[in-house]
């Protein structure tokens, strides 16, 4: 990804000025108010990964005001966004942080938690994209 923000003229990175699209995030939110589902607003900490942040990546995390770190996401939102996508970002977070919850962290909770919530993020998803 580095490599794809260095490359660019000043008007492809002006791209990233509306990401995420003010007007797609007002869609997502009105959908979820219809169909009653909660939706939580918060600062997104990308880590390259594929590892769980430890505790002290937590602590920084959130003494920069990060609510929440994963792996994905931000990848696909850049590249769009480069090439003049209009974006909306929706995170699905699995999994409580290392050094938060007293269990231990594991890709099971992961997989159940994706899971216990994939019938509600399916039906956002549904109500909001035809009015997009």
């Amino acid at each position: 990804m580095s490599g794809l923000l260095g490359i660019g003229t000043v008007e492809l990175k002006n791209n990233f000025l509306n990401c995420p699209s003010e007007r797609m995030n007002d869609i997502i939110k009105s959908a979820a108010m219809e169909k009653s589902i909660e939706l939580q607003k918060g600062t997104y900490w990308y880590n390259k990964g594929p590892t769980y942040e430890t505790p002290a990546e937590i602590r920084m995390i959130s003494e920069f005001d990060g609510d929440a770190a994963g792996m994905s996401t931000v990848h696909e939102a850049v590249f769009a966004s480069y090439l003049n996508m209009e974006v909306a970002i929706i995170s699905c977070i699995t999994n409580m942080a290392s050094g938060i919850a007293d269990k231990k962290l594991s890709h099971d909770e992961v997989t159940e938690t994706a899971n216990d919530v994939a019938e509600k993020f399916t039906l956002l998803l549904k109500t909001a994209i035809p009015k997009l």
